[in-house]
This record gives structure tokens, C-alpha cells and sequence, in this order.
């Protein structure tokens, strides 16, 4: 396919969905937003089951020339595809060895960060006994705050983002997930340097856009 192209995202506000959609407003490339009420079941149902098989968001529908691609989800799958249909536009690093870190961030964010939240939100996943939820959830709260330490640990003398002075792909991966951790105490707001990193992710036009978009302050 030739031309210039467009994409549809199909999010849910405050979700994964919303790494990819800070990645698209700051690329600053056309787009628009396909809602799908996650919490009310919607994506069980067969339309958007034709989307995305799993009836999650993110997903991501490019289109060139008139022409539509097929869905793309998993959000970390979709930030590498946009960064290799956008080069150079800061996704990813150029250099090589800064690009393989962003992806061990965005690996370890996805596969670590990201599925310990759903132990916190959604104990009922693990046990089979409604007694047992409790102790899921407060192993969870332990282990997030012992990540968002570690995190907190490894930035230092760093940022102010998780590969140096410009954001990528991992930051926005990861701003999510502070956001999450906002019903956590400590929050991951409470460490000084993650505030940082989210202060400055904050401050960027394409951000604050992608934020209001979604109704989020």
C-alpha cells in the first residue's frame, strides 16, 4: 500500500489502549478513536470480536490509499509497528544499543509490571475460593511496590526517562502504569524520581492532548 497513512484506535479510557494512543499523538500523524466499553462487556461482543479475538484494547487499524490493513493488538506489538512505520520520529532510539534497552523496558513492563496489576485488580482471576482474594490482592500491592522501587532505583542518575533525556515508547508504556498505581500506597507518584518522569511526560503537547481526549486530568 502507498500513500499517506491514517489509523483507528480502538481504546477504553485509562487502559493499555492509552500508551498507544500518547505514541500517536505525539507522533502527530492522522487518526481517530473507536471507544469500546471494555467494563460493560462490550468487547465480547462479535463486532469487536472481529477486531481483536481476545476482547481487549488496544487495537490498531491502519489505513493507506483508501486501503485497510488488518488489526494489529497487543500493545507493545502495536508501539514496535509504529515506530518501524515512523523512523526517526523518537518511538525508539536510533541507537542501536539505546533501542535494545527500550525494549527490555517495554518487555519487562508488559510481561512484569503490567500483569502484577492484574492481581491487585482482579484477584478473582487467580483463586477458585472468594476467601482467598484478599491474600492475592495484598501479594500483588506488595510486589508493585517492590517494582516501582526497583524502578525507582534504576533511574537515578538517568532520566529524566527510562533510556535518558528523550521519551520513547517504554515512557508512554510506562506512564500508563503509574497511573494505574495511583490507588497504591505508596503511589508511584511518591518516589521523586518517577514524579519527575511523569511530570515531564505531563508537560508534552501531544500527551496533554491524548489526555483530554480521553477525559483524564
Amino acid at each position: 500500500m502507498t500513500g499517506t497513512a491514517s489509523y483507528t484506535l480502538f481504546y477504553h479510557p485509562g487502559f493499555a489502549s492509552l500508551a498507544v494512543h500518547l505514541a500517536l499523538a505525539e507522533l502527530d500523524i492522522p487518526y481517530t478513536l473507536t471507544p469500546v466499553n471494555i467494563p460493560e462487556g462490550e468487547g465480547r461482543e462479535r463486532a469487536y470480536l472481529a477486531v481483536n479475538p481476545h476482547g481487549q484494547v488496544p487495537a490498531l487499524i491502519e489505513t493507506v490509499g483508501g486501503q485497510k490493513g488488518p488489526p494489529l493488538t497487543q500493545c507493545v506489538a502495536i508501539l514496535e509497528s509504529l515506530a518501524e512505520r515512523h523512523p526517526g520520529r523518537g518511538l525508539l532510539p536510533e541507537d542501536p544499543e539505546k533501542r535494545a534497552e527500550a525494549r527490555i523496558w517495554m518487555s519487562y513492563l508488559s510481561t512484569t509490571l503490567q500483569e502484577t496489576f492484574r492481581r491487585f485488580f482482579h484477584p478473582e482471576d487467580f483463586v477458585d475460593v472468594a476467601a482467598h482474594e484478599a491474600d492475592v490482592r495484598r501479594t500483588g500491592e506488595r510486589r508493585l511496590g517492590e517494582i516501582f522501587d526497583w524502578v525507582e532505583a534504576s533511574l537515578k542518575d538517568r532520566g529524566p526517562y527510562l533510556i535518558g533525556a528523550e521519551p520513547c515508547a517504554a515512557d508512554y508504556l510506562f506512564f500508563v502504569l503509574c497511573r494505574w498505581g495511583r490507588y497504591l500506597s505508596p503511589a508511584p507518584s511518591d518516589r521523586p524520581t518517577i514524579a519527575a518522569l511523569i511530570a515531564a511526560l505531563a508537560e508534552r503537547p501531544g500527551v496533554q492532548k491524548a489526555l483530554r481526549t480521553e477525559g483524564i486530568v
